[in-house]
């Protein structure tokens, strides 16, 4: 060994051992992730809150008038917040005068249900000569025994063709606008949305809190779709969820607009979690070739989103990865468990 080499050998050791610990390699192994409002969240119980108080506030008589919370009931038939909370799902409702329409549509279903089942034991019943079997005297004259209330899946077929226009018909002839009732609902969210009364993911919310305090995350930024009546009470009282989850909240225009914003980021390998795979797919979309340093999952276990029946197919062309088990998959993407 020359004496040159030998001096050279404590530079190369020095060299092979500060590489790692560098502040450089630190920072690259630190990444954001984007999480959408639903894979941390359920908001379903607070939208479904919401707009009980907004129907109550409108027309306060109804067999609405003293309910806190949605009935529930054994049959899924007349199980109207089983139905409801499907309907919000499947139809993508945005708009909160929908909602209330929905709502009140659904509490007359019911009485009809309710009444057909009064009608089973009224003695005047008998055969009527056009066919079927109905009371032929009292309030329940005509009434079908067999009558039932519709059902979550036809309403989410006719809701758009039939069943919207003639809701909004009877409204307004009651005197009241859909705009009053934008107003009235989303006054409600903006007094009341707080990070206490929504229903947290504990699991998901476990893990970015580990990941964060080990270092794996540089930053969380928690993404609310702006085209709700969550988003629109975040954008104008916003939302701490400090207590919770040391993390950003954002709210997002469009799929467009997240795209912009996950591009703009300065961290090298961000991430995006996406609970509906509906905006899964437009983001991924609108990423048109998504960056290679840029991950895009959709989170499959988050239920709010079963009903659509629209899932990501696991094998796609647009370079979305498919997460169907929370706590496991999450430790992998965190980087809290090696594969």
């Amino acid at each position: 060994m020359t004496l040159l080499s030998f001096m050279l050998l404590p530079l190369v050791a020095v060299g092979f051992v500060a590489a790692p610990w560098s502040p450089r390699c630190s920072a690259l192994r630190a990444q954001t992730v984007f999480v959408d409002l639903d894979v941390v969240a359920d908001t379903l119980e607070f939208e479904g809150e919401m707009t009980l108080r907004g129907l109550q506030a409108l027309i306060p008589q109804g067999p609405w008038q003293q309910l806190e919370v949605l009935p529930n009931h054994r049959w899924r038939t007349f199980d109207l917040h089983h139905k409801f909370d499907r309907i919000l799902s499947e139809l993508r409702v945005c708009r909160p005068a929908e909602a209330v329409m929905i709502l009140r549509m659904l509490f007359e279903e019911d009485e009809v249900g309710a009444r057909a089942l009064r009608a089973r034991e009224e003695p005047s019943g008998q055969r009527w000569a056009s066919g079927g079997w109905a009371p032929t005297d009292g309030p329940l004259v005509g009434v079908r025994p067999g009558t039932r209330p519709l059902t979550a899946g036809e309403v989410v077929e006719n809701w758009e063709a039939v069943l919207s226009a003639r809701c909004a018909a009877s409204w307004q002839r009651e005197g009241i606008s859909l705009a009053t009732i934008d107003d009235t609902v989303l006054e409600l969210y903006a007094q009341n949305l707080d990070a206490d009364v929504l229903r947290w993911r504990p699991d998901s919310i476990h893990l970015l809190r580990t990941a964060r305090d080990r270092g794996k995350l540089d930053r969380i930024v928690v993404v609310v779709r702006g085209d709700g009546p969550v988003g629109h009470a975040v954008e104008k009282t916003g939302l701490d969820i400090r207590r919770v989850l040391d993390a950003e909240v954002t709210v997002v225009a469009s799929p467009r607009d997240l795209a912009d914003t996950l591009l703009a980021t300065h961290s090298p390998d961000a991430r995006y979690l996406g609970g509906s795979p509906g905006l899964t797919l437009q983001l991924a979309a609108a990423l048109s070739t998504i960056p290679p340093s840029l991950r895009v999952y959709h989170c499959a276990w988050v239920t709010r989103w079963d009903g659509r029946r629209s899932p990501i197919p696991v094998q796609n062309d647009l370079g979305i990865r498919v997460l169907d088990r929370e706590a496991h998959n999450l430790r992998y993407i965190l980087g809290l468990q090696r594969r």
